[in-house]
Order: structure tokens, then sequence, then C-alpha cells
């Protein structure tokens, strides 16, 4: 499944791992397995039959390339046909399957030790043919238990994949919704400021709708990204605190602390501006007198604060005190739990006529 969300693909495969496979890489991992097997059953027998360690290796090559070949369609039954059945299913049929197995492969070394070394090697063979049986055995449980264990730790590794895609997704597609309210919440907003000037002053409406085309720009290219350097954040937040000075004059004054160290610290895109519009709607507006915004940046090594506070003057914040009910404060706050999670606090404060501060705190990024 294939999701696009603004301008990234994400690409979910299906829930259910795809069934085993034999790849290169595992055959040449098996063979390896498989002559390391050979060398490890050579030693004994050269000792215990008093014969040359190669010829016993050659010896046990053979009957480890019987024991591989005739392991393959065992692999294909229980390992790759019966991927998507219980463990109890694969271990019946393992019983079934073992000793067919165990006295085809022995009857077999016997034919093709006749042919290459003849009768009284076979005769030899045959003397120790319990030991080789119990060997063929124990081959057998060795072998498919490294099998399911490599198919087990396949398909976690597989669900591992698909826990961390399905989280991105879900992750975009929270941050896609959240997103899609704050544009249409400031752009609403500011017509409204730009509607109560319309009556009184021509020409500033104009002004302030061309300025509200240049916000918009902005707003809807920012969107494009989760994180944006602060010194265009706060650019943006200029220009809209320009545009609601022309509408509120002299009763809104606003004091920047913003140090320049901070300035390439990457924050949410359009995180600060609902946390203005709310100090101004419920600091300033309410206020005959108006009141002062001030804006401050601080940050250490491990994160970086913003801080909105106004004064209310003449009026007492704990009548307007902002709710998290706010589309603007509720929808920056998602989405700072959505980038950062429990890295990331926000915060709101009121304290009778000393005013209302908003704020939060985000890790540094640059």
């Amino acid at each position: 499944m294939t999701t696009d969300i603004g301008n990234k693909e994400l690409r979910v495969d299906a829930l259910e791992s795809p069934p085993p496979r034999i790849a290169l890489r595992g055959v040449w991992i098996a063979a390896a397995a498989w002559l390391l097997y050979s060398i490890l059953m050579a030693l004994p027998v050269a000792s215990a039959q008093r014969i040359p360690f190669v010829w016993s290796l050659m010896g046990q090559v053979q009957s480890s390339l019987l024991l591989a070949l005739t392991s393959l369609p065992v692999w294909m039954v229980v390992i790759r046909w019966m991927w998507k059945t219980s463990w109890w299913l694969k271990l019946g049929a393992h019983v079934c399957i073992a000793p067919p197995y165990v006295f085809l492969n022995w009857l077999l070394y016997r034919e093709v030790l006749t042919y290459v070394a003849g009768i009284e090697a076979v005769a030899a063979v045959e003397r120790v043919h319990t030991w080789i049986l119990v060997t063929y055995g124990i081959s057998y449980v060795i072998q498919f238990a490294i099998y399911h264990g490599v198919e087990t730790f396949r398909q976690l590794q597989f669900r591992e994949r698909q826990t961390a895609q399905l989280v991105a997704l879900t992750r975009e597609q929270e941050l896609a919704v959240l997103k899609s309210q704050i544009n249409p919440h400031f752009f609403f907003n500011t017509l409204n400021s730009i509607s109560a000037m319309a009556s009184s002053d021509v020409e500033t409406t104009r002004s302030m709708i061309a300025q509200l085309g240049d916000l918009l720009r902005y707003a809807m290219e920012s969107s494009r990204h989760n994180l944006v350097p602060l010194r265009e954040e706060l650019e943006f937040v200029k220009s809209y605190i320009d545009l609601e000075r022309k509408r509120l004059a002299e009763r809104l004054t606003v004091v920047y602390d913003v140090p320049d160290d901070v300035l390439d610290n990457l924050i949410p895109a359009l995180s600060i501006q609902p946390l203005v519009e709310n100090a101004i709607k419920h600091g300033i507006e309410p206020s005959e007198r108006g009141g002062i915004i001030s804006l401050s940046v601080s940050s250490d090594q491990r994160s970086v604060s913003v801080r909105v506070h106004n004064t209310a003057l003449g009026v007492d914040s704990r009548t307007i005190m902002p709710t998290k009910n706010g589309i603007g404060l509720k929808n920056t706050e998602a989405r700072l739990q959505t980038l950062f999670g429990k890295a990331s606090e926000m915060w709101y404060k009121g304290t009778g006529k000393e005013g209302v501060e908003v704020g939060f705190t985000v890790p540094v990024r640059r």
C-alpha cells in the first residue's frame, strides 16, 4: 500500500511477512555450515577407523551433500509451504518426515559408497550403521532448528520494520491533519482583522490584504515542512504583528528578546503565531488601554524555549486565561507532542493583573 502525504510518499507492505525463499546468501551460509559439519564429523571417524583424514573428509562431504539435497524438499514443505501454520502442525510434520529422511539418506549413502568404494567399504560402514543413523537424526534436528530459528528471526525483523513504517505513517497522517487545520484557522482570523478595518481605512485595508498574501504564501510553503528555522518563523510572526498593529494601533506594543545565537534552531512551522494571536485576542483586545506583548526565546544545549507574555493591563488574567480548547493552541500542542513526544512541553500561566504567559519548549534541532 502506498500513501501520499504532502510531498512525501510512504510505502507500507502487507501486514503479514512474505513466505521464506531461497536466497544466494542463504545457500552460501548453508554450504559453509555443511562443510564445517563434515570436518567435525570426519575427525572422530578418521581416528576410530585409522584412515587418512582426507579420505574420511571426502566420505563425510559425500554424506553431507546427500543430507543437504534431501533436506531441500523438506525445507520446501515445512519451512516454506507451512510457514503460516501453527508450531504444532510443523512439529507433527517433522515427526512424520524425520524417520523416512534418515533411512533414505542411509540407503542413498550405501548406494553411492558402493559405486565409489566397492562392497568392502560398505561392509565396513554397516558395522557402525546405528551410529550413522543417529548422527543423521541429530543432523536433521539441528539443521531444522536452525532453519526455524532463522525464519523466526526474519519474521520478527519484518514485523519491526512494519511497526516502524506504520508508526511513521500514523505520525505523518496526524501532522497532515493538524497542518490542514492551522492554515484555514490563521486565514479566517486574519480576514476578520482586515474586515474590521475595511469600513474605516481603505488604503490600510489594501495594504493589509497585500501583507496577508505574503503571510499566506509563507504559511502554505512552511506547512510542507515539519520544522523551519527560527529566523524564518520570527519574520513571519513580525509580519503578522505588523498586520495586527494596523488594526490596534497604539494599543499594541511588542517587545522582542531573541538572541542571534538561537535563530538557526529549528522549531515547528507556524508554532509561534498561535501564541501571539491568543495574546492579542485574550490580553490586548479586552483591555481598553491595550498592553504589551513580550516575545522571548532562550536556549541551552538541549532545548529551545519560546515565551509569549502579555501584560493584560487593567484586566484580571484569570478572566482571560486561554484554554487548551482553542484551535490555535490546541493544534500547536498536538503538533509538539506528535513531533517530539515527552521531549516537548507547553505551558499556560496567569497570575492576576501581572499578565498571561504561554510558551513551549522543544529539543534543540539544527
